[in-house]
């Protein structure tokens, strides 16, 4: 597996790392892990351990669930178009092939 230039030629096809699609994909990871550090720290609430204030909890828990949401629309939104942007693609060299 060689990265060269953003493509890495893989078994089956070329996996283009700019691609839209891989983009969310990657959105949908982060998304996903900042709803897991806000679980922790609500499971983590009762630790007699802790320095955090339960207002800096609150405060870090909301943050993090509201930006984990926020990456989550922007992912799919990212996804969507991508998808419309490889039809259009797909359209275009059809139309190009058609004409000769």
């Amino acid at each position: 597996m060689a990265f060269a230039a953003g493509v890495c030629n893989c078994k089956g096809g070329v996996f283009r790392l700019n691609s839209g699609k891989t983009r969310a994909s990657l959105f949908g990871i982060v998304a996903l892990y900042l709803l897991h550090l806000a679980y922790e720290l609500f499971e983590s609430r009762v630790d007699p351990n802790t320095t955090m204030t339960p207002f800096a909890r609150i405060m870090f828990i909301a943050l993090f669930v509201i930006a984990s949401v926020c990456l989550i629309v922007y992912a799919v939104r990212v996804w969507r178009r991508s998808g419309q942007d490889e039809e259009e693609q797909k359209q275009s060299e059809q139309d190009e092939q058609n004409m000769k």
